[in-house]
């Protein structure tokens, strides 16, 4: 059984809980084969934070949707020796703008915050589409496959 430690922490109230995203982490992580366990840190941000960060670490001063920080890319199949968990990273996720998204889409803003969290796991899992077309097009498809079976 995938064993996953999510820490989720938020500067803004949301309607979000752990375990709704435990359970797109756990579909999402079978859907890509993921079998060993994982620890994924998750913070629910506002426009201030999520543009300091941006700026800060992309060199983009604009709100965005979601951050990655992978651990997986600067330390390959690195395992916690604590947990024997396989730390992959952190994704922000700026509230006030998925529900800006939700609201363009027509969904749920909860329906953005999954599929925000889907983008950004692939991205700790290293997925990248700002790399290539070819890296583009290969994570667009398989976040669109997953979005899919996740009924989103």
């Amino acid at each position: 059984m995938l064993h996953i430690l999510l820490d989720i922490k938020t500067t803004v109230k949301t309607k979000v809980s752990k375990s709704f995203i435990g359970k797109i982490a756990k579909q999402v992580l079978d859907i890509v084969g993921i079998k060993k366990g994982v620890e994924i840190s998750l913070l629910l941000v506002g426009e201030d934070k999520i543009r300091t960060l941006n700026r800060r670490y992309r060199g983009q001063n604009r709100v965005t949707d979601v951050l990655a920080f992978s651990q997986v890319e600067s330390r390959k199949h690195f395992v916690a020796p604590k947990t024997g968990l396989l730390p992959l990273g952190d994704i922000i996720i700026c509230y006030p703008q998925a529900k800006r998204q939700a609201k363009r889409f027509g969904h749920l803003v909860l329906t953005e915050v999954a599929i925000l969290f889907t983008h950004g796991l692939l991205h700790l899992l290293g997925m990248d589409h700002e790399i290539s077309q070819r890296r583009a097009k290969r994570m667009m498809e398989l976040e669109k496959k997953i979005i899919r079976k996740l009924n989103l």
